[in-house]
């Protein structure tokens, strides 16, 4: 059941009616029978294996909360970590061995359930006595599909606020704000590109070097605003059930140096691998100086291109990160220091050009990320090069309905990925005579009138 369908807000209507009308002390059994339910439509044969992880992490963390000495606790570690890691990779290697359909989600909860094993051995209190809320919590349906990573903590916090009862409508505004605002990034934006993004991708031989180039400079814009845009969608339907979850970009796009990208970009994934691979790792290559340093940062972006599958144009992807991310850092102090004196409008062109340069890198790199295989993503860096003969396709060769829109959408996606500057200052005047069902009645007569047919993938939900 995908989240762009008519059939699914049907459901999800149902679903928050009811669960405002039950007793406020079975609202997080609802939540946890509607996320099962919804797991069921989208991958019913990997349910159990889901339940059965989230019971043996459960059980962990009561031995962990109960343990006494240091043996004990790293033994139950382990063996909480285990079988959650095992399966990870069981699952993405076989999937990328032999085509198994992977468990929709399990890279998602699967880090749920390493965060809350580490969490509770680094401090025993943070243990959950219910297997419901902490059930909850896992297979919460709205982070299913394609994230974000929400920690236990956060999300445990929030559950008073289910057993209070009552109904926050400005909650629930917040949440319809989000959802409608994911649809619009997703369909009109993100999925128009992918039409021509899929359409040069299928055939790059074919085309000239300038479609070419404009294909793959739309890599990065078109993943924004379809992952973006699910992001959005997920924290909507979280809110209505009274969750908030945990931002995943903030102005990617606006970013002048590669470290400041992974701040903004796939944020519950990098602050993850941050606190759980790269603090420690870090921490305990500190006396090795630079070179603990780069080994702990590619390290880090290994598996950041690995977490989304064993494949190597994915290690490829992570490893260019992990040398882009290790130059920066060693050498952002000495540049910052250059530029410490120099005139304001230097500075400035500097942030402009760090802007554009990111941004080159980041198109760079996800040649690979894109690419079906290691062959196919040289063969596109040796068409841009010149290396390769170009086709003779122009722009003016593909169709108008998806050519045209890119010159209304490439820029609409960089603006919202650069964190819409200047918004609020040309908007105040309009925004103050304009009612919010007026707005929310043009985004879906937009919806329905723009949408593409073949959309409706989310991207990250392979993943």
């Amino acid at each position: 059941m995908s989240f762009t369908t008519i059939i699914f807000y049907c459901w999800l209507a149902v679903a928050v009616v009811l669960f405002y009308l039950i007793p406020a002390k079975f609202r997080v059994s609802f939540i946890l029978v509607i996320s099962c339910v919804f797991y069921l439509t989208i991958s019913p044969r990997y349910l159990v294996l889901m339940l059965v992880l989230t019971f043996i992490v459960f059980q962990t963390g009561r031995g962990l909360r109960q343990a006494q000495s240091e043996t004990s606790r790293t033994l139950l570690l382990i063996a909480g970590i285990f079988p959650v890691l095992g399966s990870l990779i069981v699952f993405k290697f076989g999937g990328s061995l032999s085509q198994w359909l992977l468990p929709i989600g399990i890279s998602y909860y699967s880090f749920k359930l390493i965060s809350y094993v580490v969490e509770v051995y680094w401090e025993p209190s943070n243990a959950v006595g219910s297997i419901v809320e902490f059930a909850s919590y896992v297979t919460f349906g709205p982070q299913m599909i394609s994230g974000p990573i929400q920690r236990p903590c956060d999300y445990f916090s929030q559950l008073k606020r289910q057993r209070e009862g009552g109904t926050d409508y400005a909650r629930i505004e917040d949440g319809m704000r989000l959802i409608l605002g994911g649809l619009l990034l997703k369909m009109l934006i993100g999925d128009r590109l992918a039409d021509f993004v899929g359409l040069v991708d299928k055939n790059p031989a074919a085309y000239t070097r300038p479609v070419v180039l404009l294909s793959t400079l739309c890599y990065a814009i078109q993943l924004y605003a379809d992952f973006a845009g699910y992001t959005n969608i997920a924290l909507g339907i979280g809110k209505l059930f009274g969750i908030d979850g945990p931002a995943n970009f903030n102005a990617p796009f606006a970013a002048a140096n590669i470290q400041n990208f992974w701040r903004r970009w796939h944020m519950s994934l990098t602050t993850w691998l941050t606190d759980y691979v790269f603090m420690p790792m870090r921490m305990s290559t500190r006396t090795l100086g630079a070179a603990g340093l780069a080994a702990s940062i590619v390290t880090t972006f290994v598996l950041v291109g690995v977490w989304h599958g064993f494949y190597w144009t994915f290690l490829v992807f992570g490893l260019l990160h992990g040398i882009f991310m290790t130059v920066s850092a060693l050498t952002l102090h000495m540049r910052d220091r250059f530029f410490k004196g120099t005139p304001e409008s230097v500075r400035r062109t500097r942030a402009a050009l760090g802007i554009v340069s990111t941004y080159l890198l980041v198109t760079f790199s996800q040649i690979w990320f894109w690419a079906p295989s290691v062959g196919a993503a040289i063969f596109r860096i040796k068409q841009l090069a010149g290396v390769v003969p170009s086709g003779l396709l122009s722009l003016t060769d593909i169709k108008a309905d998806i050519s045209l829109p890119l010159f209304a959408c490439i820029p609409i996606a960089f603006y919202l990925g650069a964190g819409s500057p200047g918004f609020r200052r040309w908007w105040a005047p309009v925004g103050g005579f304009i009612p919010n069902w007026a707005l929310y009645g043009a985004g879906m007569l937009a919806l329905s009138l723009m949408t593409t047919e073949s959309g409706s993938k989310f991207i990250y939900g392979q993943f």
